[in-house]
């Protein structure tokens, strides 16, 4: 497993599965990589054990946008985060019914 911590901006944090983990990672991967989003995997120390999560970024320039400035390209800018959130949800969606669904 590769770990990279480059963040871009964490739009959300996903547990991996128990099983079929590289095969849960490539999928988030591809799927995010399509949208401009980035999917890593991280690991967790919780009490005596760690666990490992996978992390999504945003696609640069849409982490911390001001929802309240109108100018147009920030506005654009909101616009594309929309959009990827929208898709984002639909691949969220995906990846719990083939990995969390038995």
């Amino acid at each position: 497993m590769n770990f990279s911590y480059n963040k871009l901006g964490t739009y959300t944090t996903m547990d991996a599965p128990l099983k079929n983990i590289e095969e849960a990672f490539q999928f988030l991967k591809i799927r995010f990589e399509k949208i401009e989003g980035r999917a890593w995997e991280k690991m967790n120390a919780y009490d005596n054990d760690d666990y490992l999560s996978f992390e999504i970024d945003y696609p640069l320039g849409l982490e911390d946008l001001d929802e309240d400035d109108e100018d147009d390209e920030n506005i654009e800018l909101l616009n594309k985060k929309d959009k990827f959130e929208e898709l984002a949800g639909k691949i969220e969606d995906a990846y719990s019914n083939k990995f969390f669904n038995d």
